[in-house]
């Protein structure tokens, strides 16, 4: 009796054992909650119905359709994205060139006739010079003044054609500061001269012994114009004997500022054609190829040494120059 009690007893401990396991065991439709913690209970998420699966297998099925049919950009990660489309309410973009830089200062072509292009220079200087009434410019001057050489000097030149007119002012180290000007037929005919700033001015005549042992030519043949009388006369006189000119080209030189470019012509001097050459010599005479101006005077005697360099440069044409800018009293008074 007692040993059937206790394995009915057993028994019935071993069932609820059993039924206890069952209800405290998390089943595999059971997850816990990752955002609780502590000693809450955590809550569960009831498996999905079987329509709601559907439904959702159903919504990944469509992504990954969708994903295959939409085309991918396939650029490289490196470039920018696509350009937005244009908006058909703004004006199409500007899609032409900017516009060509301004041409520079045209230069006519050298003609492979020799002679032409003698007689386009002598045209081309004497056209300008018909209408150039006034000027200033830079002056280098080197000479060779009865067997001797004197330094250069660097002058300040200012020009006017009526009445003739001339002043120079010494810039350069050679006679810094010396100043020279004469109107023909004013101020008494002479050329007024202020050797040295603060200095008692001299007024002396053209053909003074003292100007003419300073430079190889009378004031009178001052002036880039002067220069074409000689040329003209060689280039009229081309065809009758065997000393025409020669063509040079267009030349730069390292003696004049960048960009400047020059035409040149060399002619060969009969003994005697030139009263500071009597065994002649050989002149090249360079025409600016902005202003078709004579810009550079070269002489050497029949030795090849040099007797004259004449360099005119930083020119500015038909400049406002008045009786004052040739005044001695005002020029030289004010001192």
């Amino acid at each position: 009796m007692v040993r059937g009690c206790c394995q009915l007893g057993w028994l019935i401990g071993l069932i609820l054992i059993v039924a206890g396991c069952t209800v405290n065991s998390p089943g595999p439709a059971q997850i816990q909650n990752p955002g609780l913690v502590g000693d809450r209970p955590f809550q569960t998420i009831p498996p999905p119905t079987g329509a709601t699966s559907a439904r959702q297998n159903d919504a990944a099925l469509l992504r990954v359709a969708s994903a295959a049919q939409t085309p991918q950009d396939s650029r490289p990660p490196e470039l920018p994205p696509p350009p937005k489309p244009q908006d058909a309410s703004l004006p199409p973009p500007d899609t032409a060139p900017p516009p060509a830089p301004p041409p520079g200062p045209s230069v006519e072509t050298p003609s492979g006739d020799l002679a032409a292009n003698m007689r386009r220079l002598l045209k081309q200087a004497e056209t300008e010079c018909a209408t150039l009434d006034s000027y200033i410019c830079r002056m280098t001057r080197r000479e060779m003044v009865n067997g001797s050489a004197k330094p250069e000097e660097v002058m300040l030149f200012k020009f006017r054609k009526q009445p003739f007119s001339i002043y120079f002012k010494w810039i350069g180290n050679e006679g810094k500061g010396r100043e020279v000007v004469y109107v023909k037929g004013q101020y008494d005919d002479k050329l007024h001269v202020l050797m040295s700033p603060g200095g008692t001015p001299m007024a002396l005549a053209p053909d003074s012994f003292l100007i003419r042992r300073s430079s190889r030519h009378p004031v009178t043949e001052d002036g880039v114009c002067a220069i074409l009388d000689k040329y003209a006369a060689a280039v009229a006189g081309a065809e009758k004997t065997q000393r025409a000119p020669r063509y040079l080209g267009i030349v730069k030189r390292r003696d004049f500022d960048e960009g400047t470019m020059l035409e040149g012509v060399e002619e060969d001097l009969a003994p005697g054609a030139d009263p500071n050459l009597p065994r002649g010599g050989r002149r090249q005479l360079y025409f600016n190829t902005t202003n078709h101006l004579p810009a550079l005077v070269i002489t050497k005697d029949d030795r090849g040494q040099e007797v004259e360099y004449y360099r005119f440069d930083r020119f500015q044409a038909r400049v406002k120059l008045d009786d004052d800018d040739f005044n001695p009293a005002k020029l030289f008074g004010k001192r």
